[in-house]
C-alpha cells in the first residue's frame, strides 16, 4: 500500500477524479462518432448565435459547450452490467436517451434544458461582469490562452503517465477535444476568458461584500468533518498462508483411504496431509502472534518476543520492548513497508481497500481535552494508546479472507489542528472551507442577478436550437 497524500489541486493542474471522468467520456465518445470529420463538420467556428442577453449574442458554439456537457454528465449515469457485450450495452445505451420521463422528456430534452439555462447563465454573467467594467484586458486574456495551453497538455501528460492503469491509448487531439468540450481550442479559450472576467466580478464584487465569521466555517465542517480531514493510520499486515490443494483422482472423484485403488494415491496424499497440517500449524501460530501483538502494544506500548533457534535450539529474544512502528517496519508483508513504514492517510478522495480500515479510521475522534485518539470498531470503543506523550490510539486487528491488518489511529488533522503547509499557502481546513463557502455564496448571488428580466434570452433561434438538438443526437448516437 502506498502512502496516499491528499493534494489540493492548483491553476493548470487536474486530480484523479477529472481524468477519469475525461477519460470515460472519452472512450464513450470513441464508440460514438465514427470518424474526426464527423465531429469537425459538427463543431463548426461559426458566429451564428441562438440568442441574446440584452445586444451580446450567445454563440452557436457557446450554446453547443454547454449542451455537451449536459450530455457528458448524463452519460456518465448510464449502468452497464459487468459482463455485457457491446450490442448490449449499446442496446442499454440506446433505451437510456430515448426513454421519456413523467414530464414526457428524454435525457436528451433535459440535456438541452439544461445547456441553454447554463448558457444564458454563462452570458449574462459576462454581461453583468463587463458593465461593471472587469472584462480582461489583452495582457489578461494572453494569461487565460496560455493556461487553457497548459492545461490540454498537463492532462495529455498525466494520461500518459496512467496508460497502462487505463488500459486504452488516446491520441492527443481526442484529449485536446474532450478538455475543450469537443470544441476548437481558439473557440474554448473564447469562454474561457468570459469565465475568467465573470470569476474576477464574483472576486472583487460579490465575495468583498461577505464577512464570513469562523463560526460559520466550524458549522460546515461540522456538518461533515470527514469531508476535510485527513486521519494517519499505522498498519501491519500479515498474510495468510495458501491452503494446499486437496489431490484427486484421475476421473476427478475424491480420494478415500477405504478405496480398493487408493495405494495408487497414497503417496501424493499423504503429501497432502502434511501440508496441510503444516498449514493448519502456522495459521494459528499466525493468529496468536497477531492477538499477542494487538494485547502487548495496548496494554504495555511495546512487543516482546523469544523464539527457539532451529539449529542450536537455544531460545533468544526476537523483540524485546520493541515499538508498533519497528514490529512494522521489521515484519510487515507490505510490499512497499520500507518506504511507508505502515502509513496510510484517509482523506475524503482516499479509502483503503479494506471498508472496515476506512470505517475504523473515519470513527476516530480526540478525548475532550485533544490529547489522545479514540475510535469505534464493530460497536467496540477503542481507546487511547497506553504511550506517555501520544496521542494514538490502540491497535485493532481487523480481518479478512486472505489478511490480518493490525490498524491503529496515529494522528487526525482537523478544523482545530490544520494549518497552512506554508506562508500564504491558504490551504488549511479554514481555508478551504471558506474558500468553497464563498464560492457558493457568488455562484448563487450571481444567479439571483440574472433572474432579472432583461438578462433572459431574446431573438431566441428556436429553429437553430432544434437543428443543435438533432445534430447532437446524430453525432453522439444517442439515437
Amino acid at each position: 500500500m502506498a502512502v496516499q497524500v491528499r493534494k489540493r489541486r492548483k491553476k493548470g493542474t487536474i486530480d484523479n477524479t477529472t481524468v477519469k471522468r475525461v477519460l470515460i467520456i472519452t472512450a464513450i465518445l470513441i464508440v460514438a462518432i465514427t470518424s474526426v470529420f464527423v465531429i469537425r463538420a459538427y463543431i463548426k467556428t461559426t458566429k451564428n448565435y441562438i440568442g441574446k442577453i440584452e445586444d451580446t449574442k450567445i454563440y452557436t458554439y457557446e450554446f453547443k459547450y454547454y449542451f455537451y456537457n449536459a450530455l457528458s454528465d448524463l452519460e456518465l449515469g448510464i449502468e452497464y452490467p459487468d459482463n455485457a457485450t457491446q450490442e448490449e450495452k449499446d442496446n442499454i445505451r440506446s433505451t437510456f436517451w430515448t426513454t421519456k420521463n413523467a414530464d414526457g422528456k428524454t435525457p436528451v430534452d433535459i440535456a438541452m434544458e439544461i445547456g441553454l439555462n447554463d448558457a444564458q447563465l454563462y452570458k449574462a454573467s459576462y454581461v453583468i461582469s463587463k458593465k461593471a467594467g472587469y472584462a480582461l484586458s489583452s495582457s489578461e486574456q494572453k494569461t487565460v490562452k496560455t493556461s487553457v495551453d497548459a492545461t490540454i497538455q498537463n492532462y495529455y501528460n498525466y494520461y500518459q503517465e496512467q496508460e497502462e492503469k487505463y488500459g486504452t491509448s488516446y491520441t492527443y487531439d481526442q484529449i485536446k477535444n474532450i478538455v475543450c468540450g469537443m470544441l476548437p481550442v481558439d473557440q474554448y479559450k473564447e469562454i474561457s476568458i468570459n469565465q475568467a472576467a465573470i470569476e474576477v466580478y464574483k472576486e472583487k464584487v460579490l465575495k468583498a461584500s461577505y464577512d464570513i465569521m469562523e463560526s460559520d466555517l466550524r458549522n460546515v465542517y461540522d456538518e461533515n468533518p470527514n469531508d476535510y480531514r485527513t486521519i494517519k493510520l499505522r498498519i501491519f499486515q500479515l498474510n495468510k498462508g495458501t491452503e494446499p490443494t486437496k489431490p484427486s483422482k484421475e476421473n476427478g472423484t475424491a480420494i478415500n483411504i477405504n478405496d480398493t485403488d487408493y495405494e495408487q494415491y497414497r503417496t501424493i496424499y499423504e503429501k497432502y496431509l502434511s501440508e496441510y497440517d503444516a498449514y493448519i500449524i502456522a495459521e494459528q501460530n499466525k493468529l496468536n502472534k497477531v492477538n499477542s501483538i494487538c494485547n502487548q502494544i495496548n496494554t504495555t506500548g511495546n512487543y516482546t518476543e523469544q523464539v527457539v533457534d532451529e539449529e542450536s535450539g537455544e531460545i533468544y529474544y526476537k523483540y524485546q520492548n520493541s515499538d508498533f512502528v519497528t514490529l512494522i517496519k521489521s515484519e510487515s508483508d507490505e510490499i512497499d513497508v520500507s518506504t511507508t513504514s505502515g502509513i496510510f492517510e484517509i482523506t475524503s478522495e482516499t479509502d483503503h481497500e479494506i471498508s472496515d480500515i476506512t470505517k475504523f479510521a473515519k470513527a476516530a475522534n480526540f478525548n475532550e481535552n485533544r490529547t489522545k485518539i479514540i475510535s469505534e470498531y464493530k460497536g467496540e470503543i477503542i481507546g487511547p494508546s497506553v504511550e506517555q506523550n501520544s496521542e494514538v490510539s490502540k491497535v485493532v486487528i481487523i480481518e479478512t479472507d486472505t489478511k490480518y491488518y493490525l490498524v491503529r489511529v496515529d494522528s487526525i488533522i482537523d478544523f482545530d489542528n490544520s494549518v497552512e503547509s506554508k506562508e500564504d499557502a491558504a490551504d488549511s481546513i479554514k481555508d478551504i472551507i471558506k474558500t468553497n463557502l464563498m464560492k457558493q455564496m457568488a455562484d448563487d448571488d450571481m444567479k439571483e442577478l440574472v433572474k432579472e428580466e432583461k438578462y433572459q434570452i431574446n431573438d431566441k433561434k428556436e429553429s437553430l436550437i432544434e437543428d443543435i438538438r438533432k445534430e447532437m443526437i446524430a453525432t453522439y448516437g444517442l439515437y
